[in-house]
């Protein structure tokens, strides 16, 4: 049957729109500023925030260390230890759970804010990092590096002159370094021939400043020198000093251990670590530690030119490994001669506790983290495993994390799958609590038990991500039956979420599929063993049995005529032709149609009846 109807008859489109779904030396950013100036703030954000959240100086902003780039934070499950993040698009279903080893927020004026150690600019020449417990900052005109506690600042890498000491000779002064041709980013600063050959890094990372002399080549002024000295004019505010930790030897030659800023209590509220310089040669034995001299609060380091003279370029001096406050989370530290080195002392290990996405599937666990191996202790000497809810997984028992470079640096690892080698066995479950270990461990030095030594994890650094699907069903699925007769079988198709799965049809039926045998719209509410539900719908729209060639509507005297043409017909019974009166339809006929024909044929309906609307005129 085919119903016509004498109507303004327009086509519809119904847009429906489809749901679609080893580490590696830390280089840092001294060339842009990745951190967003203005939120990103959606329909679907809104929806997924409370409005008493909707004024955190952090609504529609991405923390700092996001799992993620396409989602966005659920601000009200964040705690002192984890955050929750939903992927955009998903309606809510696919999601993130980030816990972490430590604290990657703190608590300022009511909010829970993300500690994020990358630098803004501030005005011209001044960039800062104020989203920190100590707040630093990167001060280009006054060419100092510092911390800022109480509204005083603590000026580190200030004003650095550089003294070329010479043999039986007057010393010589190259002057103060030149920071007029340098490049910079959020995460430091690289300044180009600070002194003539020489270069300055200045990176910033959660609670420390780093920098590093850098000699790409042979220096050709240093004939007759015996020692270069970078002297740095520390800027302390009252009350507070700089006193050696006594550890390394304190001669006429200098000093080779550890500094520390105190207060006027006599405590330790900043610590400049043991300098050394390293070379290009991969041969650990030319490592170098540096002595200081201290002349009042003038921090002067001393660079043999002997050791400059059998060098491997470039160069690295790192004086101020760490410029960390005590204030900042501390470290993870590594057992040395441990399972690394197949050695009997095991390994260091931290525990963190996630909560995993609720009502889910897992479908990844990811993991970042970052170690530093500081003087003579290499990246590649340094190790990690991490064993999850699952184990260690036997086909991977073998595999340990790290950097294979045979030198000091920072070994970086952001968004690493383990979900194969600790979380497998995982079963989708409404709630539970996932615990992970990592088990540290390294060779070289001869450090005892688990304490802070040349290979060392900054805590907030590990993170456990672990991804989450709750229940998903496809989106409008429209079925086009050809031909249009008999059944179509529609079958729910839930995925994640937690099995087993109930179903409510509209047409009465809660089995996971049905059978229809007509056109119109078919919907499955289906639910999981956690509650949650997901509506699928289904459309049978059948194409029409006829093609038609012409259709019109004439006026003849008192009555109306529709005329039809066509010029294909599949199993067309027949046609029923109908009126539209105040918005309701009424058949006033039906004309028997040719089954089947590929011919043009034509057809006719009279309305002897036609609905009349009365005129009225005013003299």
């Amino acid at each position: 049957m085919n119903i016509l109807r004498y109507y303004i008859l327009g086509i519809v489109l119904f847009y429906v729109p489809l749901l679609y779904g080893q580490m590696q030396t830390k280089v840092y950013n001294y060339t842009k500023f990745t951190s967003k100036s203005s939120p990103d703030i959606t329909e679907e954000l809104m929806k997924q925030t409370p409005e008493e959240l909707r004024s955190h100086p952090e609504f529609g902003f991405l923390p700092y260390d996001a799992p993620c780039d396409d989602c966005f934070e659920l601000l009200d499950k964040r705690t002192d230890t984890s955050r929750m993040f939903v992927r955009k698009g998903t309606n809510g279903s696919y999601f993130y759970s980030q816990g972490f080893y430590g604290t990657p927020h703190f608590d300022k004026e009511g909010y829970k804010l993300s500690l994020d150690p990358r630098l803004i600019k501030k005005s011209d020449g001044k960039y800062v990092s104020k989203r920190l417990v100590t707040p630093t900052v990167l001060n280009i005109n006054e060419r100092h590096s510092g911390f800022e506690i109480n509204g005083e600042t603590f000026k580190f890498n200030n004003k650095i002159e550089l003294v070329l000491v010479k043999n039986n000779a007057p010393n010589e002064s190259m002057g103060e370094a030149n920071w007029s041709d340098y490049t910079i980013g959020d995460e430091g600063i690289y300044i180009k021939n600070a002194w003539p050959g020489i270069d300055i890094t200045i990176s910033y990372s959660q609670d420390n400043i780093k920098l590093n002399y850098i000699i790409p080549q042979p220096l050709n002024y240093l004939n007759n020198v015996t020692n270069l000295i970078f002297s740095d004019n520390l800027q302390l505010p009252n009350n507070y000093s700089i006193v050696p930790e006594n550890y390394g030897a304190n001669t006429a030659q200098g000093y080779s251990g550890k500094y520390l800023i105190n207060n006027a209590l006599n405590q330790e509220i900043f610590s400049i670590d043991r300098a050394y310089v390293n070379d290009n040669s991969t041969i650990k034995e030319n490592t170098l530690f540096l002595n200081y001299l201290l002349d009042n609060n003038q921090l002067k380091l001393v660079l043999p030119n002997a050791w400059l003279n059998t060098a491997t370029y470039p160069v690295t001096i790192d004086p101020l490994v760490n410029t960390t406050t005590v204030y900042g989370p501390g470290t993870m530290n590594f057992r040395y001669n441990g399972d690394r080195c197949t050695g009997p002392n095991g390994y260091c290990g931290y525990t963190i506790s996630t909560s995993r996405p609720l009502n889910s599937t897992i479908t990844d666990v990811r993991f970042n983290a970052q170690y530093i191996s500081s003087g003579s202790c290499w990246m590649n000497e340094a190790a990690f495993k991490i064993q999850g809810p699952c184990g260690i997984s036997p086909a991977t028992a073998g595999v340990f994390w790290n950097c294979n470079t045979a030198s000091a640096g920072t070994c970086t690892a952001t968004g690493y799958s383990i979900y194969s080698e600790t979380s497998s066995c995982l079963t989708p479950v409404c709630s539970s609590v996932l615990t992970y270990t990592i088990q540290n461990s390294y060779c070289y030095s001869s450090t005892s038990g688990c304490v802070a030594s040349c290979q060392v994890m900054p805590i907030n650094s590990w993170s456990i991500t672990v991804e989450g699907r709750t229940l998903e069903v496809p989106g409008l699925t429209t079925l086009n039956p050809s031909p249009c007769t008999g059944s179509v079988n529609l079958a729910a198709g839930p995925s994640f979420g937690v099995p087993g799965f109930t179903y409510s049809w509209n047409t009465g039926a809660s089995s996971p599929s049905i059978s229809v045998t007509s056109a119109g719209t078919y919907t499955v509410n289906v639910t999981d063993a956690c509650g949650v539900s997901a509506l699928q719908s289904f459309t049978i729209a059948c194409p029409l049995s006829i093609e038609m060639n012409a259709f019109e509507v004439l006026k003849t005297n008192d009555k109306v005529l529709i005329y039809w043409e066509t010029i294909n017909e599949t199993n067309n019974d027949h046609f029923v032709v109908e009126r539209l009166i105040d918005d309701d339809w009424e058949e006033i006929g039906t004309v028997k149609g040719s089954l089947h024909s590929n011919e043009k044929l034509s057809y006719k309906v009279i309305d002897e009846n036609p609905f009349k609307e009365e005129c009225h005129t005013t003299d």
